[in-house]
């Protein structure tokens, strides 16, 4: 996929505890990586969701993350 192609959303969300909860917009660097922040998210359980489209096609992506 070419980077400006791919477009999306990145969800967590704490089952324990809603105000964990975050949404970020996907945002791929050169290596086509999504970076984020260590400090940008709270220890716990979360569940993770990514939403994404390229090329006109549309993704979707899920799992557990425990920090």
């Amino acid at each position: 996929f070419k980077q400006e192609a791919v477009t999306g959303k990145i969800m967590l969300y704490c089952p324990s505890d809603n105000r964990k909860d975050l949404s970020l917009p996907l945002k791929l660097d050169g290596e086509m990586t999504q970076r984020i922040p260590r400090s940008a998210i709270r220890s716990g359980r979360y569940h993770l969701q990514v939403d994404w489209v390229a090329n006109d096609a549309a993704y979707w992506n899920e799992g557990i993350v425990n920090l």
